[in-house]
């Protein structure tokens, strides 16, 4: 569904095509409140891998200006065509186990951890040389504001009603029509739930638990 889809859905439900009391910015408003509010709701949704290049000597990097959770980090010398995962750590565990990080007291070497703080990533130890896409990052992004009535919904199509339901709550709650409210924020919230569950259910199937019963465990 795209944005212009997407007005016109909600003004006809609504009963305001003529647009007297909802606008056009109301709704695009609306809509990429909901895109983020369902990303919320569902924090594993909208995953990406991109990579960076290391600088010899940085031990900082700045986040990519679209990353909402870092999953993991990945590393990758000159010298090697593998990626290696690097250990991700808390300030706290930095300050702690590496005291005198942040400068050369412990030489340059290739990282092998990381921590993340104010929008920077730290990597320790610091770069000894220059790597082209020598970082890999598989992270959870933001989605993409809507601007243009051809723009597609910034989700998973099986959201995308959900969208509705949530600018028509706002829509209601515009009109102070507080009933509609109410049962439009739960039908938001149950689609998304509902979207969620079934996507947890669909990746369950394809990956299989494998369960080590007692009678297994005779190997110990």
């Amino acid at each position: 569904m795209n944005l212009g889809e997407a007005k016109t859905r909600l003004r006809r439900t609504f009963g305001d095509e003529s647009s007297v009391q909802v606008t056009d910015a109301d709704i695009v408003r609306w809509v990429n409140d909901g895109q983020r509010e369902v990303v919320m709701q569902n924090p594993s949704l909208l995953e990406k891998i991109t990579t960076a290049n290391i600088v010899a000597a940085q031990d900082q990097y700045t986040y990519p200006t679209d990353m909402r959770q870092l999953r993991s980090l990945s590393y990758k010398s000159t010298s090697s065509p593998t990626y290696i995962k690097m250990q991700g750590m808390s300030l706290q565990e930095f300050d702690q186990y590496m005291d005198g990080w942040d400068g050369d007291l412990y030489g340059r070497s290739d990282p092998l951890v990381y921590c993340t703080f104010a929008n920077l990533i730290n990597v320790f130890p610091t770069p000894q040389s220059n790597a082209t896409a020598g970082l890999k990052l598989y992270y959870f992004r933001q989605p993409v504001d809507l601007v243009n009535d051809s723009d597609i919904i910034d989700l998973p199509v099986g959201y995308h009603s959900a969208i509705v339901e949530y600018c028509l709550k706002m829509a209601y709650e515009l009109d102070e029509d507080w009933t509609s409210v109410g049962n439009k924020a739960q039908e938001f919230n149950a689609a998304v739930s509902g979207q969620r569950n079934q996507e947890k259910d669909n990746s369950e199937d394809s990956y299989k638990r494998i369960t080590v019963m007692r009678e297994d465990e005779d190997w110990y």
